[in-house]
């Protein structure tokens, strides 16, 4: 150990608390800076002053300087060294993890954030009718989760969020967006104020996260259980250079709120195989997934694709479809929740079956609400396999739900029309 001389006199203290007991006795002689500037810490051992390195290191432990961080452990010492870790969404996001969601411009990822939001809530929700159910229980979802939107317009928004099941009732007949908050950042003055590399902006969110009605340290909201941001480009005005040291200030963000999940969305090359900002982008989220698309048009082909960190499980790139209104992963390989390794089940055919019809069924209803009645050429453009695709027309045609005819004003060919018609269609005309 050592003792203390101040002025030059031995001070004795009592060491019955170890370091807090020694802080407190020298507590009484003034401020520890000026305990620090006159004292001198002196070796029992050799009587000899201890200076240098050894000095700043005491100095350190008697301020008590790091306190707030825990003592180095070994592996063996560490509780959670053999512990199995949690997910949020098995097979898809370990709890405690802030991956990134990339895409090129236009590929639909707000849709996407919309699908992760209610399965987030939604008691039994699949992340695109896939994956298994969160593992929120009801007192986290009621922490609430908080959605930044960019740059979507924010009726708009609200619609894709609602149109997900999320303005339904749970059991308890409260309704699941009543755990969504959601900031519309144009409405406090534009993307740019969620610029969490300003100082200023940064501490201005760490106070409008935590709600409080009289603010006096006894009626603060607890933070969100999770953060989804949408839109980092335009936050950053463009400049994807800044993702890396934004994505810094994110984490630094949420683990002062003590926000423990998240996702953010920004942009990839147009190719779809990296996020815009190099290098410094890809390596510090906590995983990377990308929503891509085959060609630069509206109806080409999305893939959805998971590149976790260690201890994540790789996913992808599968087909996503829109099918009655909901994102769907073609393919089925669903990984079981006691298990990091994925299943893969071969695909019921019957399912997969039902599923092409309803794609179809429900794209020929939609052209026919707009007047128009496709043709064998139009549906196809819906996707998938030619063969499928006839299939699929031919069980409806035999199911009666759908009928064919000729289009000999427009050069022959088979026209479709859904059963019951949607829109209207003249008696003997076939349009």
């Amino acid at each position: 150990m050592m003792w203390v001389s101040l002025d030059g006199k031995p001070f004795d203290f009592t060491e019955e608390d170890g370091w807090p007991g020694l802080r407190t006795s020298l507590a009484s002689f003034g401020s520890f800076a000026d305990i620090a500037e006159r004292g001198h810490f002196m070796s029992d051992d050799t009587d000899e002053e201890i200076l240098g390195a050894a000095r700043e290191r005491l100095l350190a432990r008697l301020e008590g300087r790091y306190d707030h961080m825990p003592r180095p452990r070994t592996l063996g010492e560490r509780p959670g060294a053999r512990a199995e870790s949690r997910w949020l969404i098995p097979g898809l996001q370990k709890y405690g993890t802030i991956p990134m969601l990339g895409g090129p411009p236009k590929v639909g990822k707000t849709l996407l954030i919309a699908d992760y939001v209610a399965a987030l809530l939604i008691d039994d929700y699949r992340f695109l009718d896939h994956f298994e159910p969160a593992t929120l229980d009801y007192d986290e979802k009621d922490r609430r989760v908080l959605v930044i939107n960019a740059e979507t317009p924010p009726e708009d928004f609200e619609a894709a969020l609602l149109a997900t099941g999320l303005g339904d009732f749970d059991e308890d007949t409260e309704p699941w967006s009543n755990f969504v908050r959601v900031e519309h950042l144009e409405e406090l003055g534009g993307p740019q104020v969620f610029d969490l590399t300003d100082d200023a902006i940064f501490e201005m969110w760490l106070q409008r996260m935590i709600p409080c009605e009289d603010c006096d340290g006894d009626d603060d909201a607890p933070t969100p259980i999770a953060i989804v941001v949408d839109g980092l480009t335009a936050i950053l005005g463009g400049t994807t250079d800044r993702y890396g040291p934004w994505y810094a200030r994110f984490r630094q963000l949420c683990r002062a709120l003590g926000v423990p999940n998240a996702l953010v969305t920004g942009h990839t090359t147009l190719a779809g195989d990296h996020l815009m900002g190099g290098v410094e982008a890809q390596a510090g989220p906590d995983g990377l997934w990308t929503y891509t698309k085959a060609q630069d048009n509206a109806r080409a082909q999305r893939r959805f694709r998971v590149e976790p960190r260690l201890g994540g499980v790789p996913f992808g790139p599968e087909r996503v479809d829109l099918v009655e209104g909901r994102m769907t992963i073609t393919q089925h390989a669903r990984k079981s929740s006691n298990s990091d390794e994925l299943s893969v089940i071969e695909p019921d055919r019957s399912a997969k079956a039902t599923s092409e019809d309803e794609r179809l069924f429900a794209f020929i209803q939609s052209e026919n609400a707009k007047g128009n009645r496709p043709t064998a050429r139009e549906v196809r453009q819906i996707g998938g396999a030619p063969a499928a695709i006839t299939a699929a027309t031919k069980r409806l045609i035999d199911a009666g739900r759908i009928e064919v005819g000729t289009r000999p004003a427009r050069g022959g060919g088979h026209a479709y029309w859904a059963v019951p018609i949607a829109g209207n269609r003249p008696d003997g005309e076939v349009i």
